[in-house]
């Protein structure tokens, strides 16, 4: 991965991922690859990245706003390994009722 941003249109906020495949010892071929964020809301149905926002309002809130555990469930940005330590760490903090009582 040697480089992630957010893109958008009038109509579409994406995530853009920009990974590496090299052939050989001189050839880099560069793999884009875009996913709509529209899946993710909050309340009843309210975009968070909307298109309607200046760029740099989703982007921050993609940075700034959006917590670990949030980005792991949304993204493949990070490795098994740190998935792993995340959820881990979510769970401990958040922990899940119990329904058996």
């Amino acid at each position: 991965m040697i480089e992630v941003r957010i893109v958008q249109s009038e109509a579409r906020v994406w995530l853009e991922i920009t990974t590496e495949d090299k052939k050989g010892d001189y050839l880099v071929n560069q793999i884009i690859k875009r996913s709509d964020l529209a899946f993710i809301i909050e309340g009843d149905d309210e975009l968070i990245f909307k298109p309607e926002n200046d760029i740099k309002i989703n982007a921050d809130k993609f940075v700034n706003e959006f917590d670990p555990y949030s980005i792991i469930m949304t993204t493949n940005l990070f490795h098994e390994k740190a998935c792993s330590q995340i959820t881990e760490k979510f769970e401990s903090e958040h922990p899940f009722p119990d329904f058996d009582d």
